[in-house]
């Protein structure tokens, strides 16, 4: 399985990253995080679970909202916002989800920008 920025996909042979010359294509590799519940009020044991992930270029993460409240995903740190992070969830409904597809390798911080003491990190390895 494959998805594509593009509006076709084309197979070639098993592998799960592929390369075409008009698109980049993804793995369907999603790898889960899970906002917690109660994870607006400061004092939580969690937020993000688990709050570091890793995963491999050209795949995804996939947050679910299991608290009560609306929360964001928002690239970067609370204490120094991007004007124009490179991905923001917008308002995540109670039970609702966000998915965000990784390019580049790196280490990326993330945030709610509704409940700034909710962090966390998504490590990105090569394929």
């Amino acid at each position: 399985m494959c998805w594509s920025l593009d509006i076709y996909c084309i197979i070639i042979d098993a592998s799960d990253t592929l390369w075409d010359s008009s698109s980049v294509l993804y793995t369907d590799e999603m790898v889960e995080v899970s906002i917690s519940r109660g994870s607006a009020n400061v004092t939580n044991a969690q937020f993000f679970a688990p709050p570091e992930v890793q995963t491999v270029a050209l795949s995804s993460v996939k947050w679910t909202n299991h608290d009560d409240v609306i929360h964001t995903v928002t690239q970067g740190k609370p204490s120094n916002a991007t004007a124009t992070p490179e991905f923001n969830s917008g308002p995540i409904s109670p039970d609702g989800t966000f998915v965000h597809y990784f390019d580049e390798t790196g280490t990326v911080d993330y945030y709610c920008s509704i409940h700034p003491h909710m962090v966390g990190k998504v490590i990105v390895n090569s394929p």
